[in-house]
């Protein structure tokens, strides 16, 4: 986002008047461990035109959208609107869109983007696992997408952690070790499974 060019005064006012909306509640977020209302489960369980809530759109895994806009007659006439470069090779994932919102992954990365625009929204990124602590494919960058949920982005780092984002402000809601405790070998994870271990 740019940088807000105002005056004092006018910096205080769109403070003000921005407080008085209902977004994010002012103070810490929510740890993730409320529960999921059931309009969010049906949101995802029967996506509204134009949704993509899914690694398949549809829990029915078909990859198919029921849009019409585009058809025989007119598909020659599209433009490119937007572009994002995911700075990133070998990506085994499908972008998710909600409420206007593309949340796009990468190893350790999730990005949100304006779907109209292609404008960045939030980032969120950690360090990616070292070659030697991190094997198989999550060595190697693989990253097989996100889920999504009531308010809430899920996704696997490559060193076998479960990861809670907020949607609107890409905040850590909570993350969780999923390796087990005091078991040998090394653990990873690309999203596919959720995590593995290699004795």
């Amino acid at each position: 986002m740019p940088a807000l060019k105002s005056t004092a005064e006018e910096r205080r006012d769109l403070i003000a008047y921005l407080s008085r909306l209902d977004g994010v509640p002012v103070g810490a977020l929510e740890n993730g461990t409320s529960a999921i209302p059931e309009p969010a489960t049906g949101q995802v369980l029967d996506p509204a035109p134009g949704e993509w809530p899914t690694y398949n759109g549809r829990l029915t895994g078909n990859r198919h959208s029921p849009l019409r806009q585009i058809n025989t007659r007119n598909v020659s006439f599209l433009e490119l609107a937007w572009s994002y470069t995911v700075p990133y090779i070998g990506l085994q994932t499908t972008p998710l869109v909600s409420d206007g919102v593309m949340y796009v992954s990468g190893p350790n990365r999730v990005c949100a983007l304006d779907a109209r625009t292609g404008r960045e929204i939030w980032c969120y990124s950690r360090v990616r696992g070292s070659a030697g602590a991190v094997p198989g494919d999550a060595a190697k960058g693989a990253n097989r997408g996100l889920a999504l949920l009531g308010g809430r982005i899920f996704f696997a780092t490559d060193n076998a952690h479960l990861i809670c984002l907020n949607t609107v402000t890409g905040a850590l809601m909570w993350d969780v070790d999923v390796t087990v405790p005091g078991a040998p070998g090394q653990y990873r994870s690309t999203g596919r499974r959720w995590w593995s271990r290699i004795s």
